[in-house]
């Protein structure tokens, strides 16, 4: 039996499959009872003082996901598989469906079992690692399709948004409104610049923050810069000002959906995940607004 290295694999696999080879490595030499005297030398070395900078780091993070994974793969790597089960269950408690963990849950019961030998370890080790690397794979298949598929994906994505949320059917009350969406892509543009600038940012967003028939633009950009800082509390609050000017601005409804879920977000990792999703979802529908003024021209 033999690993399968792909000529397609992602070039950031997580630490999950390193540790999967890690513990394949360490069983087979056992199987073939090479010397060990060196590799459990090496082994000593991942001793208390890094476990608790791993547990330090969930102490630290306790909503973080990556931290209970790192911590359970710590100590898979110490072969405390009991310790490791617990920081899964944790980890499981944050994202039942987070995949790394699911794998690395199936590595500890297949390296736990004492019902079985050291090559059979082996063997389940080397067969789990495969079959990571072939599903891994399959899901970045998407990536190789043509710029077609991808366009024709986006358009199918945009449709079901616009259907949603009536961003097309929406009128505004002063046609000239260009210059307010121009102001907020200015701003954009100079938060990607300037990152580490973000509190000028939301000085800049709030001073510009206008109550006209054509303050949606700017309204919306205050709004993405709250969330994105985590200013959940202000942007709720800014959130129910803007409704009332425009009840029936569609993006408003994207922010409003996406924040109380985003409020609700059991991790760290989940919480980034749907301001990601929030920020592509708001530029689709930038992206209708901007096919239809084009059709006007």
């Amino acid at each position: 039996m033999h690993i399968r290295f792909h000529s397609r694999l992602h070039p950031h696999i997580g630490s999950i499959f390193l540790g999967l080879i890690l513990v394949t490595n360490v069983c087979i030499a056992r199987a073939i009872a090479q010397p060990t005297s060196q590799k459990e030398e090496i082994s000593t070395q991942f001793n208390k003082e890094v476990e608790q900078k791993a547990l330090k780091n969930t102490n630290d993070n306790p909503r973080s996901e990556q931290a209970w994974l790192q911590l359970a793969q710590t100590y898979v790597d110490l072969k405390k598989y009991p310790e490791a089960k617990v920081a899964l269950a944790e980890l499981f408690k944050l994202n039942r469906e987070n995949s790394d963990g699911k794998l690395l849950a199936k590595s500890v019961e297949i390296n736990s079992n004492q019902s079985i030998s050291k090559e059979e370890q082996a063997e389940q080790n080397i067969k789990l690692l495969n079959e990571s690397l072939d599903r891994l794979n399959k899901s970045l298949a998407p990536l190789a399709g043509s710029l077609n598929d991808i366009e024709k994906e986006g358009e199918q994505r945009r449709s079901a948004l616009d259907q949603k949320y009536g961003i097309s059917r929406y009128k505004f009350q002063d046609p000239f409104i260009k210059a307010n969406f121009d102001r907020q892509v200015l701003i954009s543009r100079l938060l990607f610049s300037n990152p580490r600038k973000s509190d000028e940012i939301l000085v800049l967003l709030k001073e510009n923050e206008v109550s006209g028939p054509n303050a949606h633009g700017p309204r919306l950009a205050l709004l993405k810069e709250l969330i994105r800082q985590s200013k959940f509390d202000e942007a709720e609050k800014k959130l129910r000002n803007a409704q009332k000017q425009f009840p029936d601005f569609p993006e408003l409804k994207i922010v409003a959906d996406y924040l109380s879920q985003i409020r609700t977000a059991k991790s760290d990792e989940g919480e980034a995940r749907l301001k990601m999703d929030l920020e592509k979802t708001l530029h689709d529908a930038a992206t209708i607004r901007n096919d239809i003024l084009l059709k006007q021209l």
